[in-house]
């Protein structure tokens, strides 16, 4: 739900800012118009299409019967096997958006520090030799704008699952989709995943790097323009990983027979359109078990039967540790262990970026800003166990 929430939510504020920013007097950065601009887009493109397929499967709801091969089952699965990890979301992403709304109040502060908020410019620097803004036309900041971006992009199993079964081998020679029927890599499954994590070092190496220096005037120090840079990327990751993710997810309901009048009418096992609403209820539980074939985890050994209790798995190395050997595992635990410190680092260094500017600010901001963290934090934790959108399509 909280991560829903700010999906949901995040087009109307990109747009915001994206007319707010071109409506400026003097826009600094292009690059700004253009990945708020993307931001804005991808999300919105997402949106539509989640909207979409629930209304699609309600309308086709009434021709099926309530069991497991269903299309309402199928989407409910999806949205499970889709939806980022709890980690991910009470760790990494309520951090991100801590991390955010600490930046854009400081940036605000013009009265105070000085500085232009549609140039993202925080004001001068504590030595007073320059000014804190962040964009420049230096490689560090598209190296910092691309750690944002594969954090967040790559935390979404869709992007994650695909990815890892590109050197994977075909389940079946008859797959209608040769790359998702294709077995993932466990060890670029994990690999893929703790690189994620590793892409949210930057904000607590640059705060650990500011307070060595500038402790005393830490909230005009560049930790707030380059964390910025990071926070853009972390942005258009988001908009472009989770387009991607409905993506998917519309593409495995169009193979299952759903069609875009939200009727089931093609047959997979022939290739043709079906003739009758009745002739493609006779197909539908064939085309949407297929489709669930992708997202079972099984052996190289084990066989797909009715009687088996499936257990459902894309991109996430958690879901396919029953399957794995003991060094597989083992591997598989580290790795999550590991992902789990470094996001549980980027948390609390989230937390100590705010007590620090208010330290050097506002008393008082540092009561907002820590409120603001406890909050979101436990609000994420709280709703990471919860469901998205239509999750349960009744």
């Amino acid at each position: 739900m909280f991560f829903d929430i700010l999906i949901l939510a995040a087009p109307v504020i990109a747009s915001g800012v994206f007319i707010a920013t071109i409506s400026a007097p003097a826009p600094r950065s292009a690059v700004l118009c253009v990945v708020l601009f993307l931001v804005a887009f991808s999300l919105s493109i997402g949106c539509y299409l989640l909207f979409r397929n629930a209304s699609l499967v309600k309308k086709s709801k009434s021709r099926q019967n309530q069991d497991t091969l269903s299309f309402p089952a199928l989407l409910n699965l999806l949205y499970k096997t889709f939806r980022p990890c709890q980690i991910s979301i009470a760790l990494f992403h309520s951090s991100a958006i801590v991390i955010a709304f600490i930046l854009t109040y400081r940036l605000g502060a013009t009265e105070i520090f000085g500085g232009a908020p549609q140039n993202l410019d925080f004001g001068p620097k504590s030595n007073g030799n320059g000014m804190n803004v962040s964009f420049t036309t230096s490689s560090t900041t598209f190296a910092h704008c691309l750690q944002g971006f594969l954090s967040s992009f790559l935390s979404f199993p869709a992007i994650v699952g695909i990815l890892a079964r590109l050197p994977g081998k075909s389940r079946s020679s008859n797959s209608y989709s040769i790359l998702l029927a294709k077995k993932p890599s466990i060890f670029l499954l994990a690999a893929l995943q703790l690189t994620s994590a590793c892409m949210t070092i930057y904000p607590s190496y640059s705060l650990i790097k500011r307070l060595i220096k500038n402790a005393k005037s830490f909230s005009r120090t560049s930790h707030l323009n380059n964390t910025t840079e990071w926070v853009m990327g972390y942005f258009l990751g988001v908009g472009f990983g989770w387009c991607t993710t409905v993506l998917v997810q519309s593409y495995l309901l169009t193979l299952s027979g759903l069609n875009t009048r939200g009727s089931m009418c093609v047959c997979l096992d022939c290739g043709n359109d079906c003739s009758s609403n009745e002739e493609a209820e006779m197909n539908y539980e064939i085309n949407i078990s297929k489709v669930m074939d992708v997202l079972t985890v099984l052996s190289e050994t084990e066989e797909s039967s009715p009687n088996t209790t499936h257990k459902y798995g894309f991109g996430n190395v958690q879901e396919y540790c029953c399957i794995s050997s003991p060094a597989v595992v083992r591997y598989s635990k580290l790795v999550t262990t590991l992902r789990t410190l470094l996001l549980m680092l980027l948390s609390v260094s989230t937390l100590l970026t705010g007590i620090f500017i208010g330290i050097t600010w506002n008393w008082n901001i540092t009561v907002l800003f820590t409120g603001i963290h406890v909050g979101i934090t436990i609000a994420a934790v709280w709703f990471s166990t919860g469901k998205w959108p239509f999750h349960n399509i009744e």
